[in-house]
């Protein structure tokens, strides 16, 4: 029992870190091969939206502190992933 407790302290960054693997993989590489280009900016704020609600469940299991650096650590992730997907994309068609 004493095991799952520690599990569930923390079950809001596994969901986290797996929709930072969704959102690089899926999402950013999928939405290169369309034309929507305005679907790009709006998977960034549901993004930021994410991190919010995982944050606040984090802080509330882990106090307010924790659950403001996790925001604000997984918003400065976000922002890697988003301009790193924009980079590797940018060097792709430069090479064509």
């Amino acid at each position: 029992m004493y095991i799952m407790e520690k599990i569930i302290k923390y079950q809001w960054i596994v969901y986290l870190l797996g929709w930072f693997v969704f959102q690089l993989f899926p999402a950013y590489f999928g939405l290169t091969s369309t034309s929507e280009e305005f679907l790009i900016p709006f998977l960034f704020i549901v993004g930021i939206v994410v991190i919010a609600i995982c944050s606040f469940n984090f802080g509330i299991a882990n106090g307010k502190l924790a659950g403001w650096l996790m925001f604000v650590f997984a918003v400065i992730v976000n922002v890697v992933v988003a301009l790193a997907t924009f980079f590797l994309l940018l060097g792709q068609s430069w090479h064509n």
